[in-house]
């Protein structure tokens, strides 16, 4: 990475980061990217993830409203129920999940939210993907 003094400027009289701003403000917003900082606060929608042997399970998940817990526990419920699931002793991620999926519908305890449900996602890809190259 090369080193930028500071105050310098690129060919168009813009600061290094100037240019990145204005970028950014003219690019138009993805609807996918759910509510703006300032709007509504963030996305309603998530996912939990799981890695098969032959494909990728994907089910959405609520960040917010009065069904989340209800609807992420069902969520997780639906990963540990499908035939390919390797059972909560395999990995960090799978052990997440069983929690999350079994707890109570009175507590959000153990429900998570976007960053829990990426840390399980990865967690139980990268195991799985490392158990399966040291069989080979």
């Amino acid at each position: 990475m090369a080193h930028v003094a500071r105050g310098a400027r690129d060919g168009r009289g813009l600061r290094p980061t100037a240019w990145l701003r204005r970028l950014r403000s003219a690019a138009p917003r993805c609807p996918c990217a759910g509510p703006s900082a300032g709007e509504e606060g963030r996305p309603t929608l998530g996912a939990l993830r799981y890695t098969t042997d032959s494909s990728y399970f994907v089910v959405k998940t609520l960040t917010r409203g009065q069904d989340r817990v209800a609807v992420n526990r069902a969520a997780a419920r639906r990963i540990i129920e499908l035939a390919e699931f390797r059972g909560s002793g395999a990995g960090p991620g799978e052990e997440w999940l069983s929690d999350c999926a079994n707890g109570p519908l009175t507590s959000s305890e153990g429900v998570g939210g976007p960053t829990e449900w990426l840390k399980a996602g990865n967690l139980q890809h990268i195991t799985h993907v490392v158990r399966s190259l040291s069989e080979d």
